[in-house]
């Protein structure tokens, strides 16, 4: 065997093991992205689990458990917004959450389909009282995602008339994934952004002057 015989094949080798290495890699990332995945939504769902008794049963709600359902709820859409989870489950903890939670005008008000008629005597956001829902300014996210144009309440409104309540209520959560899509381009954000992106050239700069 020639030594160009020789080379040719070490080098259909290394090709080989190339390829077999990448895969390897890509098998590895999408085990480790599964398990990722499931270790989110079964400690979501597990917490979710522990605070469903004081949401469903105990009434009127505590501030203590209203919180605590919040933080969890603006914990979740940051792996919706950051794509931690698979679109299904994102659908479907959004229609959870706007069981508890209302979108809400621009002046405050809050919205609900025509057939919903909250009790004038408790003035309950079934189940979450109305006063409770200046907690939600306590977090930006979940404070934005919850909010309702009025071009997207119309939208809403005339799904609702056309297809019934339940296309109204995807049309919802739409409202909500169209939301959280655009908080990242929010004032604050962007400019937070280009204050990291200046440090970082700036620390870079300053490292390129007194390394050789």
């Amino acid at each position: 065997m020639t030594l160009l015989c020789i080379l040719e094949a070490l080098d259909h080798i290394a090709t080989i093991l190339g390829v077999a290495g990448i895969l390897f890699a890509l098998l590895s990332w999408r085990s480790s992205r599964n398990s990722f995945h499931h270790t989110v939504i079964t400690s979501c769902t597990s917490r979710f689990q522990e605070l469903s008794l004081k949401l469903l049963t105990q009434l009127p709600l505590s501030k203590e458990a209203v919180q605590q359902y919040l933080e969890l709820c603006n914990e979740e859409l940051f792996y919706f917004e950051s794509k931690f989870l698979p679109q299904p489950i994102i659908d479907e903890w959004l229609d959870g959450m706007l069981s508890f939670i209302h979108l809400r005008r621009e002046d405050g008000s809050l919205f609900q389909l025509a057939e919903v008629t909250p009790s004038p005597e408790t003035d309950l956001s079934p189940p979450f009282p109305a006063e409770y829902q200046q907690f939600l300014q306590n977090y930006p996210r979940l404070n934005y995602a919850f909010r309702v144009t009025p071009a997207a309440e119309k939208t809403i409104n005339s799904v609702h008339s056309e297809y019934g309540s339940d296309a109204a209520r995807a049309e919802m959560v739409l409202t909500v994934l169209a939301n959280l899509r655009s908080y990242k381009e929010q004032p604050f954000l962007k400019h937070l952004h280009r204050a990291r992106t200046t440090m970082g050239s700036n620390v870079r700069n300053w490292l390129n002057t007194i390394l050789p």
